[in-house]
C-alpha cells in the first residue's frame, strides 16, 4: 500500500468514523470507545503520529469489544447453568 494513501487512511478522521460505527454496534461501550478516541486526539496534539495513535486506539477498541463479548458469553453460560439446577 502506498505510504501516502496509508497515512490518509489511518488518521483521526478514519478513527472518528470507526468509533461511530463501533458505538452504533456496541452502545453500552460508548464511554470507553469515546475515551480511546479522545486519548488518541490528545496524543496527536502532543506530537504523536496520527497513524500510530489511530492504530493504538483501534487495537484498544477491538480488545475492549472482544472482552465485552467474552463477558457476555460467560454470563450466558452461567445463566444456563443456573437454569439447569
Amino acid at each position: 500500500m502506498d505510504t501516502k494513501l496509508n497515512n490518509n487512511y489511518m488518521n483521526l478522521n478514519y478513527l472518528k468514523r470507526y468509533c461511530v460505527e463501533k458505538i452504533t454496534d456496541y452502545p453500552v461501550l460508548k464511554e470507553e470507545i469515546s475515551d480511546f478516541f479522545y486519548l488518541a486526539c490528545d496524543e496527536v496534539e502532543q506530537g504523536g503520529s496520527q497513524m500510530h495513535e489511530t492504530d493504538l486506539a483501534i487495537e484498544s477498541i477491538n480488545q475492549l469489544i472482544e472482552d465485552h463479548l467474552e463477558k457476555i458469553k460467560d454470563l450466558e453460560s452461567e445463566l444456563k447453568q443456573l437454569k439447569g439446577q
